[in-house]
């Protein structure tokens, strides 16, 4: 877990909101490794719409999957 993550963006989470955070992702890690299965959260489209700036297109699905970065589904 990155810092960020773990208080917030600047440190901005109290020691209550940090324990709510573990208590749901330890929820949600539960609920994957019952069902079998991991409920992604965001990410890059893929694929890109027209419209999406350039800088987008350099780092998507396809491209880390044609890279060898991450396995083919």
């Amino acid at each position: 877990m990155t810092r960020a993550t773990a208080f917030g963006y600047n440190d901005t989470m109290d020691a209550d909101a940090r324990q709510a955070l573990r208590r749901q992702l330890a929820e949600q890690r539960l609920d994957d490794l019952r069902g079998g299965r991991v409920t992604r959260g965001g990410g890059v489209v893929d694929p890109l719409p027209e419209d999406a700036p350039p800088s987008s297109a350099i780092i998507t699905p396809t491209t880390r999957r044609s890279a060898g970065i991450i396995r083919a589904p």
